[in-house]
């Protein structure tokens, strides 16, 4: 009775948390900018819009670490990596994990991120989820979730990104007519001064109400940098920064949450 249990809690958790907040991938700058900066270029780490190439290093790896104080299950673990191969093409790949002894979600993803000109690139990106029930008579869980992403840099000081998740309607395997949910995640990033980006982002997710994001980042020294974010659905806060340290950045965030409770991210991004 209480595997049932937890099952229908996590199967209600599921289906009334977007997609993007199941096994949230993204990194701990967005965490810090209130998930914002899909049109954001990264500053030398990886991006959660597949379809941006970051500048300078060839090769990056991350680690992140999420930390939901008041659900142990919504606290992920993940690692994801970029390599660049020339200067028009990249590769990416992550897995990552979250869950407690009662229910957990694990992933793998893989995507192709080309430069299309100057001015634009696109990326494609595909993850597959397992959702897992131990020690249950109940079937686990599993699908792919495809990912289309755009990035462009119209003019000077100011760029746009999309990100289209799950199009075609995926659904869990074992539960019929149960489809995941799809979204799109368009948004803009303003370079206000050499020291102040303003990134504002909005996502759709099925027939819910639009999410509206924005974030300030503000570069106080070569080493530190500052941000902050707002959300609207739910209405919550985020705060962060970046410690840069020769080849490797030390991110950490923190976000609020008035329905999941307050949580904690902690990312180190190593460049080869």
């Amino acid at each position: 009775m209480i595997y049932k249990t937890s099952f229908l809690f996590f199967l209600i958790l599921f289906l009334s948390i977007p997609a993007n907040a199941q096994l949230e991938i993204f990194d701990a700058r967005d965490f810090g900018m209130a998930s914002s900066t899909v049109g954001s270029e990264p500053l030398n780490s990886i991006s959660k819009n597949p379809s941006i190439q970051t500048k300078g290093k060839k090769h990056f790896i991350s680690i992140h670490v999420i930390n939901n104080y008041s659900i142990n299950e919504l606290s992920p673990i993940s690692l994801k990596s970029q390599h660049k191969l020339g200067e028009n093409n990249c590769l990416l790949a992550g897995l990552g994990k979250m869950g407690g002894k009662n229910f957990s979600q694990q992933y793998f993803e893989a995507g192709l991120s080309k430069s299309l000109g100057p001015k634009l690139t696109a990326g494609i990106k595909v993850s597959y989820h397992k959702w897992i029930i131990p020690e249950s008579n109940i079937e686990n869980n599993h699908g792919w979730i495809p990912e289309i992403g755009i990035y462009s840099i119209p003019f000077k000081n100011f760029s746009f990104g999309v990100i289209v998740r799950n199009p075609v309607r995926s659904r869990m395997t074992t539960i019929a007519g149960n489809k995941i949910p799809a979204e799109i995640n368009p948004g803009i990033s303003i370079m206000m001064s050499e020291k102040l980006i303003l990134a504002s982002s909005a996502l759709q997710v099925n027939n819910q109400p639009l999410n509206f994001q924005t974030g300030l980042e503000y570069r106080m020294h070569k080493t530190l940098i500052v941000r902050c974010g707002i959300r609207t659905l739910p209405l919550s806060q985020s705060f962060g920064m970046t410690i840069k340290l020769s080849d490797f950045n030390l991110d950490i965030g923190f976000r609020t949450n008035p329905y999941l409770g307050n949580s904690t991210a902690l990312a180190l991004t190593f460049s080869l």
